[in-house]
């Protein structure tokens, strides 16, 4: 059907606002990962955008709801990746591998920025519409997650422990991928034997936690590095595979 003037107008406005919002959020990510949060202001954002300071504030109000418009950036592209990873042709912990598979592509880049939505006021000073918006993305990545849980429990490969449902496990599981990178944003001495690499928390880690569930097949059962390999090479090829993402068998 043919637009109309009205119509076609209305669409390229759209997408000139959607450039330069997405313009300015790539300026502000620089900026964060550069400076820091405290470094992290719109008038900063303004200067190194090009734009006006009320061009800027139009877009956001205030510099939590420009936080949150990253992590709702962040969040909707790893969604995407997710997505992805569910049409891998394995059983469900295979398909659990191409989910950490993404979060340590994406989340390892972007974890400042989601470390910082934790923070309650962060989300009180963020505008409804964008809090809204993140809601429902990371709704949807737990639905994710728990899809995969119930395909594993459908299949027999998973028992969930007692008293322990679906949603619970999902969340447990995001809590150690999330952990591990926030531990891993620590810089403690290079003698220190308290952190290891993170690699060793995301992958040994994880072998440890999902065998210690009876998650089958077990990692001693599963040839998991050869799951890895054609993850990378049938659904995110365009991921050079990472020496650092093959799992560890347990000692």
């Amino acid at each position: 059907m043919e637009l109309t003037k009205n119509q076609y107008e209305n669409m390229v406005r759209d997408e000139i606002k959607q450039k330069r919002e997405a313009f300015m959020l790539g300026v502000a990510r620089d900026l964060l990962k550069e400076k820091g949060f405290k470094g992290l202001s719109l008038m900063r954002l303004a200067e190194l955008s090009g734009y006006s300071k009320q061009t800027v504030y139009n877009y956001f109000p205030t510099r939590e709801d420009l936080v949150m418009s990253l992590v709702i950036q962040s969040t909707t592209q790893r969604l995407e990746y997710y997505q992805r990873a569910m049409t891998f042709d394995g059983r469900p912990r295979e398909k659990l591998l191409g989910v950490h598979i993404v979060d340590m592509n994406c989340l390892s880049r972007d974890i400042r920025n989601e470390l910082l939505l934790y923070l309650g006021w962060v989300r009180l000073e963020a505008s409804s519409g964008r809090l809204n918006d993140l809601w429902r993305y990371e709704e949807a990545i737990t639905d994710i997650l728990t899809g995969i849980i119930h395909q594993a429990v459908e299949l027999g490969d998973l028992e969930l422990p007692y008293r322990m449902t679906e949603n619970q496990l999902a969340f447990a599981l995001r809590s150690l991928s999330i952990g591990g990178h926030a531990m891993a944003e620590y810089d403690p001495p290079s003698d220190s034997p308290i952190f290891e690499a993170p690699a060793w928390t995301h992958n040994k880690m994880g072998l440890i936690f999902l065998d210690g569930l009876g998650w089958r097949p077990l990692s001693r059962d599963w040839d998991y590095k050869a799951s890895l390999k054609r993850i990378y090479r049938e659904i995110f090829p365009e991921w050079p595979a990472k020496t650092g993402d093959e799992p560890s068998d347990p000692d």
